[in-house]
């Protein structure tokens, strides 16, 4: 393919390149949310570590004095 229709396999590699840089960015973007503690992506993030916290939460302390 790449030499009986090049003008096709470099729009192919581009169109690639182009996904991938995307999938990059919003990698990118998804990470310096995730800094900012104020952000809704953090925000949920921490209510569902709390939630789970609270699923496996067994308070015995004490129990045995």
């Amino acid at each position: 393919m790449r030499e009986n229709n090049p003008e096709e396999y470099l729009g192919i590699l581009r169109t690639k390149y182009h996904n991938l840089a995307k999938r990059v960015k919003e990698n990118e973007r998804i990470k310096s949310e995730l800094n900012n503690r104020k952000s809704k992506l953090k925000q949920k993030r921490m209510q569902v570590l709390v939630k789970l916290a609270e699923d496996e939460l067994e308070d015995n302390f004490g129990e045995n004095d």
